[in-house]
């Protein structure tokens, strides 16, 4: 299980599967020749989640990086969308869960200069 476990991490990286909206196990199965069981328990032993847990930890890092090199009319919706999410519902949840602050947080702590952290308490 730890060369699927390898070569699913391998393919979804370098392919960036993730960002395809429509992405599924099954995809990624059929592209891997295995059965889209045999992803779920690699994924659960190697990293104790599940494979769309997976993919939104892919997002939420794609989204972070979107927001590192943001023009300066970027909104969250062009964020979520070129990071893979369907919608914001899905994105601020999963943003959340990943990195445990919301994106608009994240981006004021990470991103803007220390003055703009009086937003975030105000």
């Amino acid at each position: 299980m730890d060369n699927l476990f390898a070569k699913t991490i391998n393919v979804l990286t370098k392919e960036k599967l993730y960002l395809h909206r429509s992405q599924t196990i099954d995809n990624l199965s059929n592209i891997l020749n295995c059965e889209s069981c045999d992803i779920s328990e690699a994924l659960e032993e190697n990293v104790s989640m599940d494979y769309d847990s997976v993919i939104n930890f892919f997002r939420v890092e794609e989204a972070k990086k979107v927001m590192n090199c943001i023009k300066p009319n970027w909104s969250l919706p062009t964020v979520a969308k070129s990071s893979g999410f369907n919608n914001l519902s899905s994105f601020f949840r999963s943003f959340k869960e990943v990195t445990g602050e919301t994106p608009f947080k994240y981006f004021l702590k990470n991103y803007c200069n220390n003055d703009s952290e009086e937003l975030l308490h105000n």
